[in-house]
């Protein structure tokens, strides 16, 4: 049932589609199919929309990262950084001293692989958008490649890895190395 809630879509576009059709060409019975039509499509929507799977609430905590980091809010970034990985929190804390983040950056591109169990997982991302570089104000677009590693802790995703990756040949980078 994973392809259900990861992507309903096609499923309820194509019984809406149906519906329209039966109620269209059909006499009264055609038309009572399309109203089972619109009700499979509405329940399928309705599915979809309240099923929420693990990766998708570890996409909402990439994005959640990435605000705070663009609000410039230290606190926020090593609450979901493992405790597990205190050379990360002090990696942030210095790429905050280095770089600000323009309101424009944003992630795509996102691929995450959850293990058996659903508590650890790999995310592969791209994030783009304008950094401006504290020490002399110089802002430039950038593009970047990130493999990043989570872990759920006490219910909650935490970051436990980080590999920056080179954005045309995919080998790893320093992360906190200019462009």
């Amino acid at each position: 049932m994973s392809w259900l809630t990861e992507n309903s879509w096609p499923l309820i576009v194509g019984c809406g589609t149906l519906g329209i059709m039966s109620a269209i060409l059909f006499d009264a019975k055609g038309r009572m199919a399309a109203v089972g039509f619109f009700l499979l499509a509405a329940s399928l929507w309705w599915i979809e929309g309240s099923v929420v799977t693990e990766a998708e609430v570890l996409e909402k905590d990439l994005q959640s990262m990435l605000d705070s980091f663009i609000k410039r809010d230290e606190p926020a970034i090593h609450g979901q950084i493992s405790d597990d990985a205190p050379n990360l929190r002090q990696i942030a804390s210095e790429g905050l001293k280095q770089v600000t983040l323009d309101s424009d950056f944003h992630i795509k591109d996102v691929r995450i692989e959850l293990n058996e169990t659903n508590t650890e997982a790999i995310a592969h991302l791209r994030a783009n958008g304008q950094a401006i570089l504290r020490s002399s104000g110089y802002g430039q677009n950038v593009a970047t490649r990130w493999e990043t590693q989570w872990k759920k802790e006490s219910g909650r995703w935490k970051l436990t890895g980080v590999k920056r990756l080179d954005v045309v040949n995919g080998q790893e980078i320093g992360i906190l190395d200019p462009q």
